[in-house]
């Protein structure tokens, strides 16, 4: 892992130039499409005597880095090359962190299996039929596939929990604002964070420490003080955790009531499904309406459109909100819901410090199979738009109130499927509190790993295998 590849590196054991080939080695055989671009030069840059030096990193394509073309997965950006890196890309290169390349991602964050990207989709580690989630599916499978320790992804509604939730790793989307949005090519800029995927909670907690910080180059970048964070994980703490139920696949609602039970949650009965329903509608009208101004700037030509089929439809239907919709008052709702989603979990979490719940309704599914909006997922705005909903609007069903809270959110893998698929336990808090998020991360790290190494569960998975 990369804390461990660092101090490894430090102590004379691995050398740089060894780390990094065997890292570009394996992005270009991988079978996961997971790269859409791998720099040879990695194995021949000179790196900064820093924490990370050494480790080798990936970086979604829609975040820049100096002289490349973030794609973002489309056509449509044509051979723009970035002037300078993202500011987070800065950071971790300032560390000493070595960029082996760019990962494949949805088209402009536009989807949640990681099968809309123009290039082809990605595919999940563990089972090549299946959906590995998005949009930041590349770097979630760099990561969970150990050609990287860490990497660079974006989350907008959930593409950085839904993916390290499918994968197995640790993916954490921090406040609005925490991070840096500047070299992030844009999809909702209301709602969208750079975040990190790691393969421990420490990693990530470190890494989140780097990127994190004020940029005087972002105007919606916080001037909040940024707490050491990997140290925080190892103070004693009462932090006060309630869970939230929710009607999922039996498998997962196992694993997050056995993580409720480990760390003694209390019910949440204040954020009803009803309530979760109508921040998912709300957001995709949000960022329906964002993508449609954001994405302006393409020139979209309707009669040989640049973009593919997911995202040309949420442009259009931005463009509907926005025009003759708006007389409807559908983009006015979103914005009051928002207002009242903000005011609501103010007010739960001012009498917890966490909050508990799956990240999705499913684990991984096949690639190209259906997406079925259950019950469930449906509300009053999902009714009024009908047909017109991304069809991806079950996977964010329970993440995208954090976003639209602009609370920090993560994924952390706790259990597996009775098929062997991972499981990951979504923890958010409150804005600014990274620290009390990752600290119950740990925890439940922590248990899940005791649980693992005892001889009764060693047994188990031996006559499993």
């Amino acid at each position: 892992m990369a804390l461990a590849l660092a101090a490894a590196i430090r102590r004379g054991e691995r050398t740089c130039l060894a780390v990094a080939e065997e890292a570009v080695r394996r992005a270009r055989t991988s079978k996961l499409n997971a790269f859409a671009r791998v720099d040879a030069t990695a194995t021949n840059r000179k790196l900064p005597d820093g924490p990370l030096r050494g480790v080798p990193v990936a970086v979604k394509d829609s975040i820049c880095i100096k002289d490349e073309t973030p794609t973002a997965g489309s056509r449509a950006v044509g051979s723009w090359k970035a002037r300078e890196d993202a500011f987070a890309v800065a950071r971790l290169r300032e560390a000493g962190a070595n960029v082996i390349g760019s990962t494949n991602c949805d088209e402009f964050g536009m989807g949640s299996t990681g099968e809309t990207c123009q290039r082809g989709f990605t595919r999940h580690p563990l089972d090549l039929r299946r959906a590995p989630g998005g949009s930041s599916s590349g770097s979630a499978a760099a990561v969970a596939s150990s050609i990287v320790p860490l990497a660079l992804g974006s989350d907008t509604g959930g593409s950085i929990r839904l993916p390290a939730a499918w994968c197995g790793v640790v993916g954490v989307k921090p406040t609005y604002g925490r991070v840096s949005r500047r070299g992030l090519l844009a999809y909702c800029s209301s709602t969208d964070c750079v975040g990190v995927f790691a393969r421990s909670v420490e990693d990530a907690a470190f890494a989140l420490g780097l990127i994190a910080g004020h940029d005087d180059g972002d105007a919606t970048s916080s001037q909040e003080c940024v707490p050491d964070y990997l140290s925080m994980l190892s103070i004693p703490t009462n932090d006060r955790v309630a869970s939230i139920n929710v009607e999922v696949d039996d498998d997962i609602e196992s694993v997050v009531a056995g993580a409720s039970n480990a760390l003694k949650a209390d019910q949440c009965d204040a954020l009803s499904p009803q309530f979760l329903r109508d921040c998912a509608a709300a957001y995709h009208v949000l960022a329906a309406a964002e993508a449609h101004s954001n994405l302006a700037r393409y020139h979209v030509n309707h009669e040989n459109p640049p973009f593919g089929a997911e995202v040309t439809r949420r442009v259009a239907l931005g463009k509907r909100l926005l025009g003759e919709r708006h007389a409807e008052g559908l983009y006015e709702r979103a914005v009051d819901v928002r207002a009242q989603a903000r005011a609501r979990l103010d007010d739960v979490l001012s009498s917890v410090d966490v909050l508990m719940l799956p990240v999705a309704p499913t684990a991984a599914p096949k690639l190209n199979a259906p997406s079925v909006i259950t019950k469930e997922a449906r509300g009053s705005l999902a009714r009024d738009l009908r047909d017109d909903l991304p069809r991806d609007y079950a996977n964010d069903f329970l993440t995208a109130f954090a976003s639209l809270a602009g609370l920090p959110a993560l994924s952390v893998p706790f259990g597996r499927t009775s098929g062997g698929l991972p499981v990951g336990v979504q923890v958010v808090g409150k804005a600014f509190d990274e620290a009390a998020v990752l600290r119950t991360a740990r925890r439940l790290e922590l248990i899940r790993d005791d649980a693992l190494s005892s001889p009764a569960r060693r047994v188990l998975l031996s006559e499993d295998d």
